[in-house]
């Protein structure tokens, strides 16, 4: 009997076919691999709690991100923050005025030897002493949250807003008391906001001797 002869297209595609198999599964280990890696690659970056005190807290090459060396102003945990970016301020009175230009949650009444929150038995202020500027100046495309401050001792001569100036931002500020606030160039001594996207809630906070030459004394 005659060995059937095979032609040589059908050993072509014999031979093609384990190499097929091969491919097709590295292909889907690649692919595996690719879906493996791809949460990694586009994780979103972690929130950083970043502390200030101003007692024992320094500013000097520190990114404020270590509750047991914090800085020493607002200010400059603001400078080091990213987007979404939570700030946790021991009590005491910071004597500066703070521009805030990073969505951010800014919070005080800590007490910095455990930093565990009570922001009554912690008084934490914010004190312009007379600085021509708003205590607070708020830039517009972010989101703040406020709590838990005393906002204070502007006397702002060339704009509007003497404890917040909040230009076309979403602002909460909560839990905190606005006083003794001077704006004698513009409106509103404790709160002035404006721009077609602005959006700002006050809630459970006071606002207290605070005055304009302009409209809006509070």
């Amino acid at each position: 009997m005659s060995q059937k002869e095979t032609s040589p297209s059908a050993q072509r595609r014999r031979a093609l076919y384990p190499l097929f198999t091969i491919l097709s599964g590295g292909l889907i280990l690649l692919l595996l691999l690719a879906g493996l890696r791809s949460p990694l690659a586009y994780a979103a970056p972690t929130a950083t709690t970043r502390y200030v005190s101003g007692s024992g807290g320094s500013d000097v090459a520190n990114a404020c991100s270590n509750s047991a060396s914090p800085c020493a102003t607002i200010q400059h945990a603001v400078n080091q923050s990213a987007a979404g970016d939570e700030i946790r301020v021991a009590q005491g009175t910071y004597t500066e005025t703070i521009g805030i230009g990073v969505t951010l949650t800014l919070k005080g009444g800590y007490e910095a030897a455990g930093w565990t929150r009570d922001i009554a038995a912690n008084p934490t202020i914010i004190d312009a002493n007379g600085a021509n500027a708003s205590v607070v100046n708020i830039t517009p495309g972010i989101n703040v949250f406020i709590e838990g401050f005393t906002i204070q001792g502007a006397n702002n001569t060339g704009d509007n807003g003497g404890g917040f100036l909040i230009n076309d931002a979403t602002v909460v500020i909560s839990a905190t008391v606005i006083q003794n606030n001077v704006t004698s160039g513009g409106g509103g001594g404790g709160v002035w906001y404006e721009g077609n996207n602005v959006n700002v809630s006050v809630v459970n906070s006071s606002l207290l001797n605070n005055s304009a030459n302009g409209g809006g004394g509070s």
